[in-house]
Parts: C-alpha cells; structure tokens; sequence
C-alpha cells in the first residue's frame, strides 16, 4: 500500500528519496558523535559509571564502526536481491535502533563496543542498498539530484553528532536519535519498491503499479499512462540486461567491455572517498588543526566548523550535480581538492623543517581544510555511489556494490585507525601530500575514462561507456 499525495512527480520522487534518506543521518550522527564524546569518556567526567576509557578502548569505540560496516555491505547486499532493495534498506535502520537503545542503558564500555558494532551494521546496510533504491526511483532528469541527497544527509549528520554530543548530557543523545528514527520507520514503508527490481523479479504488473506512484500517475492499470511514462515503463522492460532473468552472476556477465569499464569505473570512485583523506580528516579534525598551530576555538567547535563547510559543499552537489553533470563536478572537485590539501601539506612542510608558526600559519590551515572539505563533498564524495549505480548493469549492482563496499570499509578502517601514528612518525604533511597525489590521480582518470552519464537512460549509458557516440559535457 503506497500513500497518497498529491504531488507532482518530481516532488513525489524527492520526497520519497528524502525519506529513504533518513537512514543516511545514521552514519553521519554515528560519525559526529566521535568527536566530542571520545574526549568526553576519556576525562575524569565521564558519564561511565565504570570510571575513564583508555586511549585503546577509545580507538576500538571509533574503528569497530568502520569493522561492521564491511559486515553489514556484505549482509545487507545479500539482502538487496532476496527481499528487495525497500525491505533491505528497512531492516538495515533496525541495528542503529538497538545501537542507541544500548547507549542509554550503558554502564562500561563492552556496550558502547557493542553499540558500535550495530551501529556499523546498519552503516554497511545503508551504503550499498540506498544508492541502488534510490538510483532506480528516479527518473533520468534528476537522478544525479536524488544521489547527491545521500551525501548531504551525511553532511548533516555529522554536524547533528557532533552538536549533540557537545551540548547534551551523554544519556539524552540516544533520544534524541531515535526521534529521528522514528520518522523513518514509520513513512518509509509506505513508498514503493523499485520497479527494476519487480521487473527482475518477473512481477510487471507490481513494477507498473511502482513506476505509476512515483511518477505521479493513477495506479490503476486500467487507465492508460502518458506516453513519455509509458515509454520508460517499456524500455525498462525491454531493457536488455532486465531481459535475463538469471539472477545468478556468471564469467559470462563480466565479459562486455562495458561492463569491465564500468567496473573499474566504480572501483576508483568508490576507492577515493577513502582515498582522498575526507574521512581521517573528519574524525581528527582537531588534532590536525591543532597540530598547525590552530588554538583559535575549541576542538568541539573545530569539528563543528568544518562539518559546516562539509555541508555547504553537499548543498552544492545537489545544486550543481545536474547542471553541470557528473563528469564536470568530479574535475573540479577532485582537482579543488588537490589544490587544497597540497597547500594544507605545506603549511606542515614548512612547520616541520622552517619552523613556521604564527597565527596567519593557523588561519591557513583552517581556510585549507574547510576548503578541501567543501570541494571534496561536491564530487569526490556525493557522486561516486550514484555513478556507479548509473554504469553498472542492474543485475550487477547489488554484488559490484557490495564487493567494492567491502574494500572501502576495509580501507577506511586502515587509513583511519593508522593515521595519526603514520603522520607522527612521517611528519603530517606526507599523508596530506599521499592525499594529493590519489586526488591528482583521480582528476586525471575521470578526465580521460569516464563518461558523462547525466540525464541518459541505462541503455544510453551504456552506448556511452561503448565511446558511441560521444556527447560535450553541458556547461555549468
């Protein structure tokens, strides 16, 4: 049963895309709350009634997030192509429920570690289900608009963990969480199932009954549908990687150039949202600042400061993302982002072997970490699930998606568990520079490998991905 609004089919897909959404303020708050909470358990003031965290439980508290993450891509993956991409997603929101429940009954650490391994969890189910659900809702027009959604929900996120666990007591943030759960639960499964994966699973007349609500037409199939809904509905049937019904994936499947190019495709830019530094920068945010000569604000409003400029740049993702696609919007956010985290590098560079240090030193660095973050969430960071949504053939998405999710928890995990010892031992300025030199990467292959996908069809995608016939990115 689909609830009723009337909408018009733009507004009826935005809404259902900012529901589903919702769960993504999940990671964002999982994220958040690190920063100021950490600190928090490892003072004598800490709310544990079993006295002070040591700095090795405070590092398996931030890391087992990023651990069961990987668990859940590859559980709720799984899930993704037996129960659907709606259900999955639904059920991947009820690990965070019990994580928070944990919180408000903790006692000593062993259940904020267990808190933290649901947490994760339900983070790995989001990651690879909400892309897909939400790549295959929307219509062509605006399917960049709808995946950079995700990224601005994790924008907000962070900020709201990191003001919550700044500014309320300890045992009031779990409510607070579940409030925002709440509104989830009880919309989202109101909204439809994707029709691409009725139509897999050989069910038409559901997908057409789908395809309707969200593009705002009568579910009743007796009423014929507007000619531009008809023909979607028509290619998505006649599509021909929807016409094999094998839900196995076989060697031959792999085979298609477009499909290895595809593949590889995803593979990068999945990668560089670990790769470029966003997120050991966002959990140390503080420490790096300081670690230039930053003694302006506090290490909470830092953290504050620069989840602020994260989400200014995930607004204009949104914004930009299908004016001037996502091929231009990765050049100048990978490119930006080099710019930035070169110059951040330096001013440790010339820190570390000049001596330099003074209050414009500090400034710098700020200007250059809240800008590397800015640029890096227009691109580098909003686009890439939704890119590979739009090159991967349907049947393949959910294994791709979950396979290269694997890789990215596993190396999220690494960078961030062993940055500050590799920055110590190296100097801070190597890592930022290893940053640069995966963005300068990054620019060139998008420049040269990947083509534009905004406002095409899978079909024409894949036409494209064939290099036939070649179109010019339209000006921002």
């Amino acid at each position: 049963m689909f609830v009723r609004l009337g909408l018009s089919s733009h507004q009826r897909q935005y809404l259902v895309g900012f529901i589903a959404n919702f769960s993504t303020l999940m990671y964002g708050i999982s994220v958040g709350w690190v920063s100021p909470t950490v600190p928090l358990l490892l003072s004598e003031d800490t709310p544990l009634p079993m006295g002070p965290i040591t700095k090795r439980q405070a590092s398996l508290i931030s890391a087992l997030l990023y651990i069961c993450g990987l668990v859940g891509s590859l559980a709720f993956g799984w899930l993704a192509d037996r129960v659907g991409r709606k259900w999955a997603l639904f059920l991947g929101t009820l690990p965070h429920v019990c994580a928070h429940l944990l919180i408000i009954f903790a006692t000593d650490v062993v259940h904020l570690y267990i808190s933290r391994c649901l947490s994760g969890l339900g983070c790995g189910a989001l990651f690879v289900v909400l892309p897909i659900y939400v790549s295959e809702v929307s219509e062509d027009k605006i399917r960049g608009v709808m995946g950079s959604i995700f990224c601005n929900m994790v924008s907000i996120g962070i900020v709201t963990g990191r003001a919550f666990g700044s500014y309320l007591d300890f045992y009031i943030v779990p409510y607070g969480v579940l409030g925002i759960l709440t509104i989830f639960i009880i919309t989202f499964p109101f909204f439809p199932e994707t029709p691409q994966y009725l139509l897999l699973r050989q069910q038409p007349e559901k997908a057409e009954k789908a395809l309707r609500y969200l593009r705002g037409v009568t579910r009743n199939l007796s009423v014929p549908m507007p000619p531009e809904v008809k023909e979607e509905f028509e290619a998505l049937k006649n599509s021909p990687a929807l016409l094999n019904q094998d839900k196995r994936v076989r060697w031959e499947d792999l085979k298609p150039k477009t499909t290895r190019r595809a593949i590889l495709i995803s593979l990068v830019l999945i990668s560089g949202r670990s790769l470029c530094g966003v997120l050991p920068l966002d959990n140390y945010t503080a420490s790096v600042l300081m670690e230039a000569g930053s003694h302006e604000w506090s290490p909470n409003l830092s953290a504050l400061i620069v989840g602020i400029f994260e989400l200014i740049g995930s607004n204009l993702a949104i914004i930009c993302v299908d004016r001037g696609g996502r091929r231009m919007n990765l050049l100048v956010s990978s490119g930006g982002a080099a710019v930035s985290i070169t110059i951040l590098g330096g001013v440790f560079f010339a820190k570390t072997f000049y001596g330099v240090e003074s209050a414009a030193n500090s400034w710098l660095a700020v200007v250059a970490l809240s800008a590397f973050m800015t640029l890096a969430a227009i691109g580098v960071v909003a686009i890439p699930f939704s890119v590979s949504a739009e090159v991967l053939p349907p049947k393949l998405r959910s294994p791709v998606s979950t396979t290269f999710m694997l890789l990215y928890w596993a190396m999220t995990f690494i960078i961030v568990d062993f940055f500050l010892i590799f920055a110590e031992y190296n100097g801070m300025y190597t890592p930022m520079w290893l940053f640069t030199a995966w963005c300068t990467f990054e620019f060139i292959f998008v420049y040269f490998y990947l083509p534009e996908t905004k406002g095409k069809s899978f079909d024409q995608v894949e036409a494209e991905l064939r290099g036939e016939p070649k179109k010019e990115i339209s000006p921002l």
